[in-house]
């Protein structure tokens, strides 16, 4: 998400001491805030996902910002996949709007799509908060001579290295909460 080269300056350091460590950093940083908020902040990925259509006229994608989308439907699950024409769909953000209807019944829309951002291009907010945990991390390391590993047991995870440290960050916390997608 971040270049090492702009990471660098938004953390204020000048010598290379830290060049090979401060990727993994912050992969480490952007993979831990995309489990808080269950948003993809990585680079342009290509997503195929399968959904049920409902006999609306809308379907949603789980990623955003979207690129080029590609939509298929079935009659139902084992059916053959028939691509939709794009003049019979609108993409509106995450939402993809038919013009008429989607088929209705489990696993009937295939979207094939792009999302995500180009490096040095992700929302401010995300991109403070990920060198804000980089930051904490580098830190911490540097402190305790710690090296950056992670562990888990079920729903609990912790990870040595800062990223569980920079959570409870008054300036990590306000991004979780904005960025955070609710599902009803």
């Amino acid at each position: 998400m971040i270049s090492l080269a702009r990471l660098k300056t938004l953390l204020g350091i000048t010598s290379t001491d830290h060049d090979a460590l401060l990727p993994i950093l912050e992969a480490q940083a952007v993979d831990w805030l995309e489990r808080q908020t269950d948003r993809h902040f990585g680079a342009v990925t290509a997503f195929d996902e399968t959904t049920s259509g409902h006999g609306g006229a809308t379907v949603w994608l789980l990623h955003d910002p979207v690129g080029a989308v590609t939509v298929s439907t079935r009659a139902g699950v084992g059916s053959t996949w028939v691509a939709v024409d794009a003049a019979d769909f609108e993409v509106d953000g995450r939402k993809i709007v038919h013009t008429s209807a989607w088929p209705a019944g489990p696993r009937t829309v295939r979207l094939e799509y792009s999302a995500g951002y180009a490096v040095d291009a992700g929302p401010g907010d995300v991109e403070n908060a990920i060198v804000a945990i980089v930051g904490d991390m580098l830190r911490t390391a540097q402190q305790s001579g710690a090296t950056v590993s992670a562990e888990s047991l079920g729903d609990y995870s912790v990870t040595y290295g800062g990223v569980a440290t920079a959570a409870a960050d008054s300036s990590v916390q306000p991004v979780i909460r904005k960025w955070r997608r609710v599902l009803v």
